[in-house]
């Protein structure tokens, strides 16, 4: 008994050591004499089996949660925990709480790979009685219940959903001002009748809609080119303003209001004017020049046809051609006399005379 393993039940017909040596082989006396019970072996003989239950209850001593592919050289313990260390890469079907992807490197991405033959979307967000609200269908057209940065696409895209040209777009504009009004549209953006066209096919005009408003084209830091060219047809330059504010034009330079004529005893000058001819029948003119702080630079030509009368300015602002003092002198009495004057934002100035 001493020599037999516990699990081992005798053969009743075996008393003694002697009868068991007798025996064939060991394989023999297993083969039909003994039984397996007790411990996790079962069965009779040769045919020893392990449960279940003892297969599945053991604990995993030694675990720690590993990572790589299960190979077929792992032992059982070692492929659990690599599945375990792998699930951690994974985003649950169902999960419980708010789950991140976190991306690893600058240059992954998540991909939805169809198969060859798509028939169903690769990306459906559903709520959850199974209403989708957001679809990228397999030929990519994208459907969603909701809005994209606060605008309803399907609401606002309802009425062009039949044009398919910018000129219709257009017409569809002006046809109807309650379709895309002035409460439809942005304060920045401006409706196809206030901006001026690249290429117009009439003429078109600039309304400035309030006093203080301009027209400003704002040179880059480096500005190189001229700011603004009027050219032909062939890209001739016909009038070109220089980024140093220079003036070129191909033809004559002409002011839209021919001079003014002045028989009264006196004048007040005008914003328009930049030639004027005095001609007093009885007394010298007296000219009210403009402040010259509000057109530095601004020249006035001016003529006289009176042999008898001088003309004067109505304040101290006139430096005559020999010195820089400021006084009313404009003109001396003498048919053909004539002089130049500039602002120079203080006072006018005299720079050319007879």
């Amino acid at each position: 008994d001493d020599n037999i393993a516990a699990t081992i039940t005798r053969n009743t017909d075996w008393d003694t050591i002697a009868e068991i040596n007798a025996a064939t082989t060991d394989a023999d006396v297993l083969a039909t004499n003994s039984s397996w019970s007790g411990g996790d072996l079962g069965g009779t003989g040769l045919a020893a089996t392990v449960s279940n239950s003892a297969v599945i209850g053991k604990v995993l001593t030694g675990f720690t949660s590993g990572a790589g592919t299960v190979a077929g050289t792992d032992t059982i313990l070692q492929a659990i925990q690599k599945l375990d260390g792998n699930d951690g890469d994974k985003v649950s079907k169902s999960p419980a709480a708010t789950q991140t992807v976190a991306y690893g490197a600058a240059d992954v991405s998540t991909i939805l790979k169809m198969a060859a033959t798509p028939s169903v979307a690769p990306l459906d967000i559903q709520t959850s009685a199974a209403a989708s609200i957001f679809k990228v269908d397999e030929s990519g057209n994208v459907t969603l219940s909701g809005t994209v940065d606060g605008r309803d696409i399907a609401a606002d895209g309802t009425a062009l959903d039949a044009v398919d040209t910018a000129g219709e777009i257009i017409a569809l504009i002006n046809a109807d001002a309650a379709l895309i009004d002035d409460d439809n549209i942005a304060a920045t953006i401006a409706r196809d009748d206030e901006v001026v066209v690249l290429a117009p096919t009439a003429s078109q005009t600039v309304n400035y809609g309030a006093a203080g408003v301009q027209t400003i084209l704002k040179m880059n830091a480096s500005q190189s080119a001229s700011p603004f060219v009027v050219t032909d047809s062939g890209d001739s330059a016909k009038f070109t303003v220089s980024k140093e504010g220079n003036v070129a034009a191909a033809g004559h330079l002409a002011v839209k209001a021919p001079p003014a004529i002045i028989t009264g005893a006196t004048y007040s000058l005008a914003a328009t004017d930049s030639s004027l001819i005095f001609n007093g029948a009885s007394e010298a003119v007296v000219v009210t020049l403009e402040a010259a702080s509000s057109y530095p630079g601004r020249m006035l030509y001016v003529k006289n046809l009176s042999a008898t009368y001088a003309v004067d300015s109505a304040g101290s602002n006139v430096k005559p051609i020999g010195t820089d003092t400021a006084g009313t002198a404009i003109l001396a009495a003498g048919a053909g006399k004539w002089a130049i004057l500039q602002s120079d934002g203080t006072d006018w100035v005299v720079m050319a005379a007879n």
